[in-house]
């Protein structure tokens, strides 16, 4: 899921300023359209992590749609107002996505984080890798406007993945420490013997 979704996102992202430019969004454009993505990325992140541990499920399908439909929707968009709209939508939901996808690795094995954090680290940079590489054999036999197309179809295979499978993104199993009497109830039942 990692992969794909990241390999969805970087096959358009690699080659962002190749998208926006036929709207006009280039030059001096582009350093507001760059800086305003950033901005939406704090706010992105900002949002996810007020809601991500009561709803994780909602949170990641709000997001993965939002990147999904918000990338996708590049290949067609024109006006420049339009473009940079979906560009902030796009820095929003793409930078939620790590914090989401983290969470969601570490809680597939909550007394062992190690593990599937290091395999989402390695899931992520693989996404990065393979999507920037699709991006560029993609460039040579297409137009610069196919790759959101590309991307919109990596991104749904993720977004698929995220609703068939609630064990990861349902409620949270307890770890082992989740399960351990605390302190004060083990002193409280020594006193009542």
């Amino acid at each position: 899921m990692t992969t794909t979704l990241v390999v969805g996102h970087y096959v358009s992202y690699t080659y962002l300023t190749l998208l926006i430019a036929p709207a006009g969004l280039s030059g001096s454009l582009l350093v507001v359209v760059l800086t305003g993505y950033g901005i939406a990325g704090l706010v992105g992140v900002a949002l996810v992590g007020r809601v991500l541990d009561t709803h994780p499920r909602r949170t990641a399908l709000i997001v993965a749609t939002t990147l999904t439909c918000a990338v996708t929707a590049l290949g067609i968009a024109h006006l420049g107002s339009v473009v940079f709209v979906l560009v902030m939508l796009w820095g929003a939901a793409s930078a939620a996505l790590p914090v989401i996808l983290q969470h969601a690795a570490l809680r597939t094995a909550p007394d062992a984080p190690e593990i599937p954090s290091g395999a989402y680290v390695v899931s992520y940079q693989l996404g990065i890798t393979g999507g920037s590489a699709l991006g560029a054999a993609l460039l040579s036999d297409t137009p610069v406007a196919s790759l959101p197309l590309w991307s919109g179809i990596a991104l749904s295979a993720g977004t698929i993945v995220i609703i068939t499978t609630p064990a990861v993104f349902g409620p949270r199993q307890p770890s082992r420490t989740d399960r351990l009497p605390s302190r004060g109830s083990t002193q409280a039942s020594r006193n009542r013997c």
